[in-house]
């Protein structure tokens, strides 16, 4: 089992440059939008930094033909991020009853950024998106269910199936290709230019913050 990916966000410095949200089909039109029906209702656009809505646009172009990218999210407004940080720290509460504050929120925070944790809240820069495979429409398979939730959800868990592993390395190859750096202990969740970016290609200076 592959180590956890941990970086000290202290030592990277936030200086965003100012590049705007724009809509991603505007540059990458050919995708289903995977958010949860409940957000649907309000945000029925997904919006990323300009530059990586083209980056995506870019890797889109080197999918087989009739695959494509489910986007199940991307920018995130505050308090969408507040609500989902806190309903994920109450179900490990909940499951894990025995467990002291430390503890909790060192997990939780380990698959749901706190919102106020500025350099760590890719979501709210508007440069991390949650992204899988779909082909012909229907959701590829990406990972199992009989597997703990720390392992099927690790990119480079080997135990998964060899087609599960072929999709994920597709995945990966497509949007390690243009740019965008792979959180390695969620298969899905990809960025460009944020602190998480940062630190997985050796970079000091991060250029997108956080947008409120």
């Amino acid at each position: 089992m592959a180590s956890s990916f941990c970086y000290d966000k202290s030592m990277i410095e936030i200086k965003d440059n100012g590049e705007p949200l724009v809509e991603i089909s505007k540059y990458c039109p050919n995708f289903i939008n995977g958010l949860d029906p409940v957000r649907l209702k309000n945000e029925n656009k997904l919006f990323l930094r300009k530059t990586v809505a083209q980056m995506l646009g870019k890797a889109s172009k080197s999918l087989p033909l009739g695959v494509t990218f489910r986007i199940n999210d991307a920018w995130r407004p505050y308090e969408v991020q507040k609500h989902y940080y806190k309903l994920f720290y109450n179900r490990v509460k909940k499951n894990h009853p025995t467990w002291g504050k430390k503890r909790l929120t060192d997990y939780a925070s380990k698959y749901v950024i706190n919102p106020n944790d500025i350099k760590r809240a890719g979501h709210l820069t508007g440069a991390a998106v949650d992204i899988v495979l779909c082909k012909n429409g229907k959701k590829l398979p990406m990972q199992s269910l009989n597997l703990e939730q720390d392992k099927r959800n690790m990119t480079s868990f080997k135990q998964s199936s060899d087609y599960i592993n072929f999709n994920r390395q597709l995945l990966l190859q497509v949007m390690t290709n243009v740019g965008f750096a792979n959180y390695p202990e969620e298969y899905w969740h990809y960025s460009y230019g944020d602190t998480m970016w940062a630190a997985h290609t050796n970079h000091k200076v991060a250029f997108y913050g956080v947008i409120r």
